[in-house]
């Protein structure tokens, strides 16, 4: 089985930093990295897919340097314009890369992997239903159902029968809030089914407040968590 692992990576300000990242604006990536070196899992090669602004350019050709120097997981930088966030950024590196994989870990870069096996406790609900296209962290009827909480894993026979995401190619966070609400339709309007992790584990969300809010399982394990100073377990 091989797996590929997609981060959505910017430069940029954003609504909720973190304290490091006001510090360092490649204290996320650092921490991917950190992360993936520590714990087990099966994961093929990471692909850091970065979302450019030209006044934060200088950022991307330091995050190159790192990742080039990086040795314990085979790792590719993709830079692209910076539209259509998260979602289109994913598109992007399944529609050229992802037929050489089994599934893709779809992580934004803010969030990040904390215990063992993270990627086989998602991939476990692909072995219980053979028709389950897409897991992620929170799928919730919210003006439609769709992925509250985005971070999760494609199974790649899937995405290609369904035509890939639905994604638009627009500026700003209006842009992509529409790609949130709309990336997997192609997956449902197939008649792939999509879930999340929320009846075995736990899952943080950190909102616009620099609030953590918890949904699934309270008493579930965390598998995935926004990195920021309000999480003490990362």
């Amino acid at each position: 089985m091989k797996i590929a692992y997609i981060v959505a990576a910017y430069f940029g300000a954003r609504r909720v930093e973190a304290a490091a990242y006001r510090v360092e604006k490649l204290s996320y990536i650092k921490k991917h990295l950190k992360n993936l070196s520590t714990l087990n899992h099966n994961v093929s090669k990471i692909f850091f897919v970065i979302n450019e602004e030209a006044k934060y350019a200088s950022e991307t050709t330091k995050a190159k340097y790192i990742i080039d120097n990086y040795e314990d997981i085979e790792c590719e930088i993709i830079v692209r314009e910076n539209l259509g966030m998260s979602y289109a950024a994913w598109n992007d590196v399944l529609q050229k890369h992802g037929h050489d994989y089994d599934y893709s870990f779809l992580i934004e870069d803010d969030y990040v992997p904390i215990v063992d096996n993270f990627d086989k406790k998602f991939i476990q609900y692909f072995d219980e239903n053979e028709s389950l296209g897409y897991v992620c962290q929170l799928w919730w009827d919210n003006n439609g159902y769709h992925a509250g909480i985005a971070n999760g894993v494609v199974n790649m026979k899937c995405y290609f029968d369904a035509g890939g995401f639905e994604v638009f190619q627009h500026a700003g966070y209006d842009g992509g809030q529409h790609n949130q609400q709309t990336f997997l339709n192609y997956l449902t309007g197939k008649g792939y089914h999509v879930r999340d992790t929320g009846d075995r584990y736990r899952n943080l969300f950190l909102n616009h407040n620099s609030q953590i809010i918890s949904y699934g399982n309270k008493d579930g394990q965390d598998l995935i968590v926004p990195i920021h100073e309000s999480v003490k377990c990362v």
